[in-house]
């Protein structure tokens, strides 16, 4: 994964196109349309097709192609891998890539690309915050079921910027691990990761607790006294 594009992924780039503007659930219902479209494809020409709007919905938007594909470039070698099982698999087994299994590998590909970047527009047309609003909206009916809509909305928005540290650590992590002249050594680029990841969960885990968000205190087992 490239760190650099990893660290797009998510983050909104101010705009007044039309996609900025429409309400979050038109584009939540669009978004949803799209991945559900995506696991109906079965053929190359629907996949592309589809592939072909939701590029036509990103140039509307007006966000640079870099940060639109953002998740296609930080997956690229995943969706080669992918592309590649497509043409040599079958339903038997291996096979020399042919017609049926180029058709399928683009197929796959087209509708993987289409619905990352459909969700990738969504977060990049949309405020932070509006989207938590709408997290906490959607979650509310649940509610009646001892669901909390405000803690959700702040574990998806711990989520997202989690993403985001971590690919910077990885690329801090590899510049430094160049600097030292160990580009190849995978401890030197991985192991300062795990280090200051968990460094960062155990701060980001006291400091929501200094604001009151942590576990709830479990009830007191002792019986009451009369």
């Amino acid at each position: 994964m490239s760190g650099g594009a990893a660290r797009e992924i998510g983050v909104w780039w101010p705009g007044h196109s039309p996609i900025h503007r429409a309400p979050l659930s038109v584009k939540t219902v669009a978004m949803v349309a799209v991945s559900v479209a995506a696991v109906l494809a079965r053929d190359p020409l629907p996949a592309l097709l589809l592939l072909l709007a939701v590029v036509v919905v990103a140039a509307i938007s007006a966000v640079p192609a870099r940060r639109v594909f953002a998740p296609v470039r930080a997956s690229w070698v995943l969706l080669l891998l992918i592309g590649l099982y497509q043409l040599a698999v079958d339903g038997t087994g291996f096979v020399p890539p042919g017609a049926a299994g180029t058709a399928r590998a683009v197929t796959v590909v087209a509708v993987l690309v289409a619905a990352m970047t459909a969700a990738q527009l969504l977060t990049a047309t949309t405020p932070a915050l509006a989207l938590l609003d709408g997290v906490v909206a959607a979650v509310r009916p649940l509610r009646r079921v001892g669901a909390d809509p405000d803690r959700f909305a702040l574990t998806a928005l711990l989520v997202l910027r989690s993403i985001t540290w971590i690919a910077g650590a990885f690329d801090e992590a590899r510049d430094a691990a160049v600097a030292r002249g160990l580009p190849r050594s995978l401890r030197a680029r991985t192991l300062p990761v795990v280090l200051r990841t968990v460094d960062h969960a155990q701060r980001t885990g006291l400091a929501l607790a200094a604001r009151g968000l942590g576990d709830p205190e479990p009830p007191d087992p002792s019986p009451a006294r009369h």
